[in-house]
C-alpha cells in the first residue's frame, strides 16, 4: 500500500510487538500507536516483562499490561474502602 502512496494508519493491535516480527516489508510505513509495547526499556517495564515471564512461561504484551493495570486499580481501591465492596464505594476509590 505504501508503494502505492496509500497510507495506512491504525490501532497498535494491528502491529502487535508478537507479530510485528512475522511480518513482510509491506507493513513498512504504518503508522499505529498503543497504551503498551513491550520492547519499551524502562527500569519498570523490564521488571514487569521478567515478572510475567517467570510467572507464566510467556511474554507480556498489551493484554497482559490490560489486565494487570485493571486488577491494580481494584487492588488500590479496596485497600481504600478498608475491603468494603459496594459499588459506590469502590467508583469513589477508584477516581480517588
Amino acid at each position: 500500500m505504501g508503494k502505492s502512496g496509500i497510507r495506512l494508519v491504525g490501532t497498535g493491535d494491528l502491529t502487535d510487538d508478537d507479530q510485528l516480527p512475522g511480518m513482510t516489508d509491506a507493513a513498512l510505513g504504518i503508522v499505529t500507536t498503543h497504551h503498551y509495547s513491550a520492547l519499551h526499556d524502562s527500569p519498570l517495564n523490564k521488571t514487569y516483562r521478567g515478572n510475567f515471564q517467570a510467572a507464566y512461561g510467556k511474554r507480556a504484551n498489551s493484554v497482559s499490561v490490560g489486565g494487570y493495570d485493571g486488577m491494580h486499580l481494584i487492588y488500590e481501591a479496596l485497600k481504600k474502602t478498608g475491603g468494603d465492596t459496594d459499588g459506590d464505594a469502590l467508583v469513589f476509590a477508584m477516581k480517588e
